[in-house]
């Protein structure tokens, strides 16, 4: 009969486990905040010897489709009292404030190990709202301070177009490397040091379009964001 029962009646000295029945007691043995069946859903009838860990006890306990060490990125072992993780859509908490909490209730998470719950169409980690380059994946920096991160800005010239204006200063800074004779830190679109192939091909691929586009409120002034006034986190800006 007791091979019959499911996994969590396992004999109690197997495991480690406090003796004696669950049931009728008082103890959060697990660790969870859920005291004894049917409470605690690591209690699987009123006479188990145990509460089973959220990462051990074969449920999906925090509804992310995952159940468990190892399958749950959320359990760091099976003896991890939570399935919930520290990534924002697997924390517990509705980070971006819209009424959806986590992967996958929240459409903004694409996966539990995704950091932000908030919209980020380029996935680099950086919420739009915050993002100087929403559609381009990139480190943010932005040398001419326009709001425009360098991966989406070849309007060099700030005049609101990639023109040519702004091919005439790339073709001078062509081939500058570092600190040397023509280096402007601004036309380096992707920070490796080097103005090259890279940037040729960027500028072709915007030109005659707009910078960006970028998600902060500030683009298309000097200095975005002004640091008297505006404040940039990962959930936006304020």
């Amino acid at each position: 009969m007791d091979d019959a029962r499911p996994r969590h009646a396992r004999p109690c000295t197997a495991r480690g486990c406090p003796p004696g029945p669950e049931v009728g007691g008082t103890a959060d043995n697990d660790g969870d905040t859920f005291v004894d069946y049917p409470s605690d859903p690591g209690c699987a009838w009123v006479s188990a010897t145990f509460e089973d860990p959220e990462c051990d006890d074969g449920i999906d306990d925090d509804g992310d489709g995952l159940a468990d060490f190892p399958s749950d990125p959320g359990c760091d072992s099976p003896t991890d009292v939570s399935e919930t993780g520290v990534a924002a859509c697997d924390d517990g908490f509705d980070n971006d404030a819209d009424g959806l909490t986590d992967y996958p209730a929240d459409p903004d998470c694409s996966s539990v190990t995704d950091r932000l719950e908030a919209p980020d169409a380029d996935s680099d980690d950086v919420a739009d709202a915050a993002d100087n380059c929403v559609t381009t994946p990139n480190s943010q920096i932005d040398y001419d301070l326009d709001g425009f991160g360098n991966a989406c800005d070849a309007d060099y010239d700030n005049d609101g177009l990639v023109g040519t204006s702004d091919f005439l200063r790339l073709r001078q800074a062509w081939r500058a490397m570092g600190v040397g004779s023509g280096w402007d830190p601004q036309f380096d679109a992707d920070d490796d040091g080097a103005i090259g192939t890279f940037e040729w091909m960027r500028f072709l691929s915007i030109f005659g379009a707009p910078p960006g586009p970028s998600g902060l409120s500030c683009a298309g002034t000097v200095p975005c964001p002004d640091p008297c006034t505006e404040i940039c986190a990962c959930g936006g800006c304020f």
